[in-house]
């Protein structure tokens, strides 16, 4: 008995598991423009849906940024600002003084803080903004950026399909030997 073709349906099924689940992956982001392909039109599903992706993006911003935020991002931005100002000042430190100014800035900030964050949310619509921006990212920035974020999972994904088939060539090459 040759012993070879139990090996055939292992090889070829990891070489069809890895091609398909390549195929797979490159169609994500290919072809970025619909093109017909025999009686389909068939277009990457990133590049397809990239105004629901842009949509999803900034609800779950919304949802997870809220506006006390974007207020402590600007309180805490301005007093690392006034910090890196008044250290000249250090010399008062001895006097109590720098304390008084330190506490008395930071009321200012609070205060200052409050009404430019108010001003912003009435004037800065975020979802506008992050969706503007979402939606001006081209077909080839948002591959590069998916790939740079779940590339690891990408190739996982080819592999695994490698593995399956290998291990489904494995099965068959059982059966292949019980039926013989």
């Amino acid at each position: 008995m040759d012993f070879t073709i139990f090996f055939i349906p292992p090889l070829l099924g990891a070489f069809i598991g890895y091609f398909t689940n390549f195929v797979a992956v490159k169609l994500l982001f290919h072809p970025k423009e619909p093109k017909k392909v025999l009686f389909l039109e068939v277009q990457g599903l990133i590049p397809s849906r990239a105004n629901e992706i842009a949509k999803a993006i900034v609800e779950g911003l919304e949802e997870f940024v809220t506006e006390e935020d974007f207020k402590e991002l600007i309180r805490s931005a301005l007093r690392r600002s006034l910090r890196n100002k008044i250290g000249y000042l250090s010399f008062l430190e001895n006097y109590g003084i720098l304390d008084r100014i330190a506490d008395y800035l930071s009321k200012v900030v609070d205060a200052g803080v409050e009404y430019l964050s108010e001003t912003i949310a009435r004037n800065v619509e975020l979802r506008e903004v992050v969706k503007r921006k979402v939606e001006e990212f081209s077909s080839e920035e948002a591959e590069r950026f998916i790939k740079q974020v779940a590339g690891k999972e990408l190739k996982f994904i080819e592999v695994s399909g490698a593995a399956l088939g290998f291990l489904i060539g494995c099965l068959q090459s059982i059966l292949l030997l019980l039926l013989l």
